[in-house]
């Protein structure tokens, strides 16, 4: 499978498997209760500011930092301008809670990435014909 269909396979069963990580139905909406997105160590990693991810992502500094301690909404649309910005995808930077499904996904190697989503992919087809 190549890694373009790999995301928005991948995108579309964190949506649907993913839910309780608040981000709602409607695009650009925030989700209810904050919670903080794994910006700072990605942001670390590249030796970027809170300043300079506000700059690319259209807020301030102080916004970013409000949002990596999980005391202000985000919207899905500032998660795929970090992720831009930071060069990960934006599943990367969802906050995961011990033993979810997104926790298993980071601890998968590229293979057994790899076989999941072929799996995924295939269930998916099976529903789609079926209907």
């Amino acid at each position: 499978m190549r890694k373009n269909n790999q995301h928005a396979v991948l995108e579309t069963t964190f949506r649907v498997g993913v839910s309780f990580v608040g981000m709602g139905n409607k695009p650009g909406k925030p989700k209810n209760k904050p919670l903080p997105l794994r910006l700072r160590e990605a942001r670390k990693r590249l030796d970027m500011s809170q300043e300079r991810l506000g700059e690319l992502t259209e807020m301030t500094g102080v916004t970013i930092g409000r949002i990596e301690k999980g005391q202000q909404n985000w919207t899905q649309d500032f998660l795929q301008q970090a992720a831009r910005a930071l060069n990960v995808h934006w599943i990367e930077l969802l906050p995961a809670e011990p033993n979810s499904l997104l926790d298993l996904w980071r601890n998968l190697s590229y293979e057994e990435q790899d076989n999941f989503l072929t799996q995924i992919h295939a269930v998916a087809a099976k529903r789609v014909r079926a209907a």
